[in-house]
């Protein structure tokens, strides 16, 4: 993952479904349903307050944040939970990953990675000499990081399964058996990170096609091994005086 990817920061934007664990004062309007219109009574009425235990769902990269603090309560996305990953693992090759979200792996991992990272900020505020200001979690709640550590670490076998596995070997079979052919249908169904590796394996087989259609032919030796050969330092031992021709053997400084 790189800072400067334009993959990984569009990643980040993965919408994951928070629950509030308290009352947020000014921040209303993240939640559209309680947004009144314009210019009406109940809106002039009603306090500009997100209440505690209000739903929404918030890119990840707006609540990372929240999440060390233990502000929110997140679940998985939709696209990450267990009955999608269930009909995944049944028959990756197949699946449309794509519909699924172009950066489905990328995505998975940095809500595998968020999620662990928040749950030990979490848990080494738990164990520290508690302070004012302090957010305790009560035994539901380290049930629920119990069941959402589960969870990712069976997300991460699915991610592992899905990109190393069938798709991949299907999808370097098409790369170098599909030189010159229309892969459109193929490639439709990738994730941007899948048609990458197909594009780079595509590549090494054109190389190969013309390598073989040109022939192999003498490769000459490069101008700095000329250059460098001429420039080392050789001296001339007397053992080295054939008796054929008395021409003294050269031999290299660094071996004398």
């Amino acid at each position: 993952m790189g800072y400067y990817d334009i993959d990984d920061i569009l990643a980040e934007d993965q919408q994951i479904p928070c629950t509030t664990q308290f009352d947020f004062v000014g921040l209303s309007h993240l939640d559209e349903s309680s947004v009144a219109p314009i210019g009406s009574r109940k809106r002039k009425q009603k306090r500009d307050v997100l209440p505690e235990g209000s739903r929404l769902k918030l890119p990840l990269w707006a609540v990372e944040k929240w999440g060390e603090l233990n502000f929110i309560r997140t679940r998985l996305p939709k696209l990450h939970c267990r009955r999608s990953r269930e009909q995944l693992v049944s028959d990756p090759a197949s699946a449309d990953l794509r519909a699924r979200g172009e950066r489905y792996v990328q995505a998975g991992i940095l809500v595998c990675d968020w999620t662990e990272h928040c749950m030990q900020k979490i848990a080494e505020r738990e164990s520290a000499p508690r302070s004012s200001g302090t957010i305790r979690s009560s035994t539901l709640s380290r049930a629920v990081n119990a069941e959402m550590q589960r969870e990712i670490v069976e997300l991460r076998n699915t991610l592992r399964e899905v990109y190393t596995g069938a798709r991949l070997r299907q999808s370097l079979d098409w790369s170098l058996s599909s030189v010159g052919q229309d892969v459109s249908h193929f490639t439709r169904r990738l994730t941007v990170l899948e048609k990458k590796l197909f594009e780079i394996g595509l590549d090494a087989a054109k190389a190969r096609y013309e390598w073989k259609i040109s022939g192999s032919k003498k490769i000459p030796v490069s101008k700095i091994m000329k250059r460098w050969n001429w420039s080392r330092p050789r001296v001339v031992s007397p053992e080295s005086l054939t008796k054929e021709n008395g021409r003294p053997a050269f031999t290299d400084a660094v071996s004398s």
